[in-house]
């Protein structure tokens, strides 16, 4: 099949020697994530308060989804600040297995494809479903 034409298909490529899912940017912005768990880290906040940083609690958050038959899986750290807001730890680069291609079908460059995937979390909303009672889990 012609790279291009897999950039340009509604599905994802199926098939890599790597086992990432490879998504174009459109199809990056209709994924529908959905949470799977969301936990409070010693390590993490550890890691916010050594790079300066005040916070009350830190950790990492999942989210995953379904596309074309394959399970696609982002998750981050977050850090919630002292003043309550809850904000995504950009120094530490997300983790998943998709892998993001241009037009013509060839893998992004990491530093741009960095910079969609977290355009993409900022665009899920995941504050307000990562800390919901019923599904939050204390460290």
């Amino acid at each position: 099949m012609n790279p291009a034409c897999l950039a340009n298909s509604a599905f994802p490529q199926r098939y890599s020697r790597d086992f990432y899912v490879r998504v174009g940017r459109q199809l990056l912005c209709s994924i529908p994530f959905e949470h799977l768990s969301t936990d409070e880290t010693d390590e993490v906040l550890e890691d916010t308060r050594l790079a300066g940083g005040s916070s009350r609690r830190a950790g990492t958050t999942e989210w995953q989804a379904r596309l074309g038959g394959m399970a696609v899986s982002l998750a981050w750290d977050w850090v919630e600040l002292c003043d309550g807001a809850v904000r995504a730890l950009k120094q530490v680069a997300p983790r998943g297995n998709l892998k993001l291609i241009d037009a013509q079908g060839y893998d992004l460059r990491a530093d741009d494809a960095l910079d969609l995937i977290w355009e993409r979390i900022d665009g899920i909303g995941w504050q307000r479903h990562a800390f919901a009672p019923s599904t939050y889990l204390p460290g």
